[in-house]
C-alpha cells in the first residue's frame, strides 16, 4: 500500500505531530510470525526527563499480501541526546502500555505483536527533535481540554410523570409524503398538524396527545380524527415486524404523562412524587431512588448534584439554580461511589477513577473500513445554490446549506458523509474518495458546525481502496479534560429554507455514557424519540423524524436507549450491562442491585432476570452507540469496535479464556506498574482477585425525604469529609487540579450481607450472559 499523504490523526482530540526527526514515518515491521505491523506518526503526550509517552496508530496484516486491521497502542519512550547534535533525541527503548484492536483481530497474537514492536522499532535508529516534542506536547495539552460550551440549559424539574419534546426553535412544517400530513420538521419527535382544524397532534410511547398551540398544554387523546387515524394506522403497520422482536410492545406507555415542549435547549429531570434518596455506601452521598436520573445530594454541603450529557451541575435544591461543576472539582466522595453499585455507571465523569481513565482510552479508538474507490459514492444536495461561510482560524469555508458536511479547501471541495471523506473540484460533483483530508481540518474550532468532521481519518491507501475510520468525536463523545462529555455545548444555527437540515443538538436528549455502549438516550426520553420504544421501523422509528439526520452528528448515525433502572452495576463482580445492574452474576456471586421506586410506565418484562427492556445485540455491543456507520457505506469492509469496560470479568469467568473471540481479543485494560500484575496478559479477565469481601458488611436501611436529610443522615467521621466544591458561574476551559480518586480495590463489595426494607430490591443473573453465571437470584 501507498503510505503517501495519509497520517491525519487516528485519534479522538488527535493532532498530526510536527515533529521533524531525521526518520520518516510510517515504520513498518515485519514480525517473528511473518506479520506486517505498520506504526504510524507518533501523538507525545508528555515528556519527563528522557521518557516520552503517548500514542500511534497501528496496523497489522498476517502477512505482507494480506489487507490490515487498524488499531492503537500506547508507549512509553527511553530517548538518548545524539553525540553529535543536542538538539536531537533517538529512541533507545519502547515500551508499549496499552495496545487495541478491533474484534476482527482475534487472530493475532497481542503479545507476540507487542513484543515484536518494543524489540524491532529501537533497530530502526529513530530520531525526535526535542523541541518539536516539547511543542507537540504542548499543542495536545490544548487539544485534550477543547473550549466547550458549558453553561446549563434551561433544567426542568418535574415531580410527576412528564416527557419532554424539544424543538430546534419555532415548529416548522413541512410536507410528508409518506404519511401525506404536514409534520413539524425541527424535532426529532412525531408532531403532525390535521389538516381539518389545523389542530397538532404528537405521538409519544403509543399514545397521542393534542393541542392548538405547541407550547401550551397538551392533552390526552383517545379517539383520533380521521386523518390522525390514518397516520397511527400507518406507523402499526410499519411496527408490525418491530413489535415481535419487542414482545409486543411490552414498553409502550400506559398512562398518559404531561408534556412538556421546549424550542429552546433543555433537560428534563424527574423524581415519583417529592424526592427520596438512599445513602452510598462508604461516602457522604445520597442518591434518589425515586427517579431514573443521577440525582446525588452531598450530606455535607446540603448541595444538589445532577449529571446531564457528562457534566456535572450543582444547585442548592432541584429547582436550581444550576452551576457547571468540572469534574475534577467535585466533593472527593464522588469517587468512592462503589462499582457494582447502582450509580457506579457516573464514575467515567468522575475524574481520577480508573473509569473515567478507561472512557477516556475508549474515545480514541477508531472504527475502520477499507473503501473500496470504485463503488463507494456520495450524494450532495444543496437547498438553493452552495452557500458557504468562512470558519474562523483556519483556511476552511463550510456549506450551510448542504445534507452533510462540505468544506472548501483552496479550489478543492470535501464532504464528508458517513465516516469517509471524499474530493471534488465542483460544489456539484462528481465525487470521489478522497485519500487525503483537507488542509487546516485540525483547527476548527468546537463552536462551528463542521467540528465533528475533525474526527474522521484517512489513513492509508492504495490503488483500489482507502482505509478510513473515525474516532467517537464524530458521533459526539469529546474528551474534556480528565473525562468524556457529549456534545459541545453550543447551539448550532439550523438551516430552513425549502428543507430542514437539523445540527448537532447537545440537550434534550438525556445522554449518559455507559461502558458498554457508549452515549445513549435516558429512557425517559422513549415515548418522546420514535414511534416506540427503539424505535418501530426504519422509517417511522426514528430516521423518519429526521429527514436525513443531523441531530446527532451523522445523518444516519443514532444513539441507543439506556435501559430502565439505575444507572449503576457496570462495575467489579463481572459488572452489569445496559444500565440498572442486569444479567447480575459474576466471580463472587450475583449481582445485588435495588431497582428504582419508579412506577410509572416501569417495563412489564422485569420478571424475565433484566432490570429492563429487551436487548437485541449479542454478547458485544458496538461502540458509537451501537451504529457502525460503515455498514451504510456501499463497497465498504468493516468490522464492528466494541467497548470491554476495566475488570470485566464477562464470559471470562475464574480466570478461564471466553469461547467468545471478540472477548478475549481486548488488552487487558487495567495494565499498570504492580509486580503482581503481567504486563504481557492481554484477555479481560483482568483482575481475578478471589477476595470479594473486601470491603466491611453493610445495613441499609434508608428511604429519606429532601426535607429530612440533614436530620436524618450524619457524615461519617472517615477522616475524610467533603467541602464544598468551587462554584463557576461560567468554565469553557479545563482547569487541571491536582485531585485525583483514592486508590480502590478492583474486587466486588460483598454485599451479600446487607439488608434493606426496601421491597424493590432486587439481583439478577442469567447464566452464560455477558455477567457470568454468579449465585444472583431473580427479584
Amino acid at each position: 500500500m501507498k503510505s503517501g499523504i495519509l497520517i491525519t490523526t487516528i485519534i479522538c482530540l488527535f493532532c498530526l505531530s510536527h515533529v521533524q526527526a531525521q526518520s520518516t514515518w510510517p515504520q513498518r515491521i515485519i514480525g517473528t510470525d511473518g506479520s506486517k505491523i505498520t506504526i504510524y506518526q507518533p501523538q507525545t503526550e508528555e515528556l519527563k526527563g528522557n521518557i516520552v509517552s503517548g500514542r500511534a496508530a497501528i496496523s497489522i496484516a498476517p502477512n505482507i499480501s494480506s489487507d490490515p486491521v487498524f488499531g492503537i497502542l500506547w508507549f512509553k519512550a527511553n530517548l538518548s541526546p545524539d553525540g553529535s547534535n543536542n538538539k536531537v533525541a533517538n529512541l533507545n527503548s519502547i515500551e508499549v502500555t496499552q495496545f487495541r484492536l478491533p474484534d476482527s483481530a482475534h487472530q493475532f497474537q497481542n503479545a507476540v505483536i507487542i513484543q515484536n514492536i518494543q524489540n524491532e522499532l529501537p533497530k530502526k535508529n529513530i530520531q525526535f527533535d526535542v523541541s518539536e516534542i516539547s511543542n507537540t506536547v504542548k499543542q495536545e495539552q490544548k487539544l485534550r481540554n477543547p473550549v466547550l460550551n458549558n453553561n446549563a440549559p434551561d433544567i426542568i424539574y418535574r415531580n410527576k410523570p412528564s416527557t419532554l419534546v424539544v424543538l430546534d426553535g419555532q415548529p416548522k412544517f413541512e410536507q410528508d409524503n409518506k404519511l401525506n400530513i404536514e409534520r413539524v420538521v425541527n424535532t426529532p419527535s412525531l408532531i403532525v398538524k390535521n389538516p381539518e382544524d389545523n389542530q397538532l397532534y404528537f405521538y409519544g410511547g403509543g399514545l397521542w396527545y393534542s393541542t392548538k398551540d405547541i407550547t401550551s398544554r397538551w392533552s390526552f387523546v383517545k379517539y383520533l380524527p380521521a386523518p390522525i387515524q390514518r397516520v397511527d394506522d400507518l406507523i402499526h403497520q410499519d411496527s408490525k415486524s418491530s413489535d415481535k422482536d419487542n414482545e409486543n410492545n411490552i414498553n409502550k406507555a400506559t398512562t398518559p404523562s404531561d408534556i412538556i415542549v421546549s424550542t429552546s435547549p433543555a433537560e428534563l429531570i424527574q423524581t415519583e412524587g417529592d424526592v427520596t434518596y438512599q445513602s452510598i455506601d462508604e461516602t457522604n452521598l445520597l442518591y434518589a431512588d425515586n427517579s431514573l436520573d443521577d440525582i446525588f445530594k452531598d450530606v455535607n454541603t446540603q448541595r444538589t448534584y445532577i449529571l446531564l450529557s457528562g457534566r456535572w451541575y450543582s444547585a442548592p435544591s432541584l429547582n436550581g439554580p444550576w452551576t457547571f461543576v468540572p469534574s475534577n472539582q467535585l466533593p472527593t466522595d464522588f469517587a468512592k461511589i462503589p462499582e457494582g453499585s447502582e450509580k457506579d455507571g457516573v464514575l467515567p465523569s468522575v475524574a481520577g477513577t480508573s473509569e473515567a481513565n478507561e472512557a477516556i482510552l475508549n474515545a480514541q479508538v477508531p472504527q475502520t473500513a477499507k473503501i473500496d474507490r470504485r463503488t463507494a459514492s456520495c450524494n450532495v444536495t444543496y437547498d438553493g445554490p452552495p452557500s458557504f461561510n468562512h470558519i474562523d482560524g483556519t483556511n476552511l469555508m463550510v456549506a450551510e446549506n448542504s445534507n452533510i458536511t462540505v468544506l472548501k479547501s483552496n479550489h478543492r471541495y470535501y464532504a464528508v458523509d458517513n465516516g469517509v471523506w471524499f474530493v471534488s473540484n465542483s460544489t456539484q460533483g462528481p465525487w470521489s474518495v478522497a485519500t487525503e483530508r483537507p488542509e487546516d481540518i485540525d483547527n476548527i474550532p468546537p463552536d462551528n458546525i463542521a467540528y465533528n468532521s475533525r474526527f474522521v481519518n484517512v489513513y492509508d491507501y492504495d490503488d483500489d481502496y482507502v482505509w478510513d475510520g473515525y474516532t467517537p468525536g464524530y458521533t459526539g463523545c469529546y474528551i474534556y479534560g480528565p473525562s468524556i462529555v457529549w456534545g459541545t455545548g453550543y447551539y448550532y444555527q439550523p438551516w430552513f429554507h425549502n428543507r430542514f437540515f437539523a445540527r448537532p443538538y447537545t440537550w434534550g436528549f438525556g445522554m449518559r455514557y455507559n461502558p458498554w455502549n457508549g452515549w445513549g438516550f435516558s429512557y425517559n426520553m422513549w415515548p418522546s424519540l420514535g414511534w416506540g420504544f427503539y424505535g418501530d421501523g426504519f422509517y417511522g422509528g426514528f430516521y423518519g423524524g429526521f429527514y436525513g439526520g443531523g441531530w446527532f452528528g451523522p445523518r444516519y448515525f443514532r444513539p441507543g436507549f439506556n435501559s430502565w433502572g439505575y444507572h449503576g452495576g457496570y462495575f467489579g463482580r463481572g459488572g452489569g450491562i445496559h444500565g440498572g445492574g442486569m444479567y447480575g452474576g459474576g466471580a463472587g456471586g450475583g449481582i445485588f442491585l435495588r431497582r428504582p421506586n419508579v412506577n410509572f410506565n416501569r417495563p412489564s418484562n422485569l420478571g424475565n432476570g433484566m432490570n429492563g427492556i429487551q436487548h437485541r445485540n449479542g454478547s458485544n455491543t458496538s461502540m458509537n452507540g451501537g451504529s457502525n456507520l460503515y455498514h451504510r457505506v456501499a463497497g465498504a469492509q468493516t468490522s464492528n469496535v466494541t467497548m470491554q469496560p476495566h475488570n470485566s470479568t464477562a464470559g471470562n469467568m475464574n480466570g478461564k479464556p471466553s469461547s467468545n473471540p471478540s472477548v478475549n481479543n481486548h488488552v487487558n485494560n487495567n495494565l499498570r506498574s504492580n509486580p503482581n500484575t503481567n504486563q504481557q496478559h492481554f484477555n479481560t479477565q483482568g483482575n481475578t482477585n478471589p477476595n470479594v469481601n473486601n470491603r466491611p458488611n453493610t445495613t441499609t436501611n434508608n428511604n429519606h425525604s429532601q426535607q429530612n436529610v440533614q436530620q436524618n443522615i450524619q457524615p461519617r467521621n472517615n477522616g475524610n469529609q467533603g467541602s464544598r466544591p468551587q462554584q463557576q458561574q461560567q468554565s469553557h476551559n479545563y482547569t487541571p487540579q491536582q485531585h485525583s480518586a483514592p486508590q480502590r480495590s478492583y474486587s466486588a463489595p460483598s454485599r451479600g450481607n446487607s439488608s434493606s426494607n426496601n421491597n424493590s430490591g432486587s439481583s439478577h443473573s442469567s447464566g452464560g450472559s455477558r455477567g457470568g453465571g454468579g449465585g444472583g437470584r431473580r427479584g
